[in-house]
């Protein structure tokens, strides 16, 4: 999990343009598991608009948020909204996504 987050960085903290904030990674508590571990987030930020959510859960990426053109903030990941949704689609080995093209496969 550790690479994907590093690689993530990597990704969202390229070169800084001018009039960019700091780029920052903050940690919060997402939510926990049944036994009670917790599930943190990671998220990273350029300072240029951009960020990213990881959850330490499978390493699983919550948000994307990328600006567009004129600066509108869009998350462009399909996620879940709780940890349940994830446990419930992982104990039936359900994607959470659906995709119509044949090269596309689901990784459950």
């Amino acid at each position: 999990m550790v690479l994907s987050i590093m690689a993530t960085a990597a990704m969202l903290f390229g070169a800084q343009s001018f009039g960019a904030t700091k780029p920052s990674i903050r940690e919060g508590v997402w939510g926990a598991m049944p036994d009670g571990t917790p599930i943190r987030s990671y998220t990273l930020e350029n300072g240029k608009g951009m960020s990213a959510k990881i959850l330490s859960y499978g390493a699983i990426v919550q948000e994307l948020n990328v600006p567009d053109a004129k600066g509108a903030v869009t998350n462009v990941v399909l996620s879940a909204n709780t940890l349940e949704e994830y446990l419930a689609a992982f104990a039936v080995r359900r994607p959470l996504w659906a995709c119509g093209q044949s090269h596309c496969r689901c990784p459950l």
